[in-house]
């Protein structure tokens, strides 16, 4: 098994994630993000309890759908209060059909760097 990629932010910015081209678990595109259940779920370790040090949910505007595309982001004012720079953190983005499956679209390990600038 592979490491999980690591993607990089400056620690107090903004961090968009989108989720778009997904393909579901027979294969299939999701054409319509309709009835659907999104979440980005943020922990220090994969085998944390949920909701780990981060949950955003599209039910509780989390996300933003835009035709086939869910916009979700790490704003700066939530990687100051909950991040330590410097420090892995494990992030996966789920999502579950109008039909009740679950599958996860993307996942990967965030590093929150140090910034010369702290203030906003």
């Amino acid at each position: 098994m592979s490491e999980l990629p690591i993607y990089r932010c400056k620690w107090g910015k903004t961090r968009p994630f989108q989720i778009r081209d997904c393909r579901w678990i027979d294969g299939q595109p999701v054409t319509d993000f309709t009835g659907w259940e999104l979440w980005l779920t943020i922990k220090y370790s994969p085998d944390d309890p949920d909701p780990g040090i981060l949950q955003k949910k599209l039910s509780t505007g989390g996300f933003e759908i835009v035709g086939t595309t869910a916009n979700t982001k790490i704003t700066a004012e939530e990687s100051r209060t909950k991040f330590a720079p410097n420090t892995i953190y494990h992030f996966d983005i789920q999502g579950r059909s109008p039909a009740g499956d679950v599958d996860t679209f993307h996942s990967g390990r965030l590093v929150f760097e140090n910034d010369i600038t702290k203030s906003s």
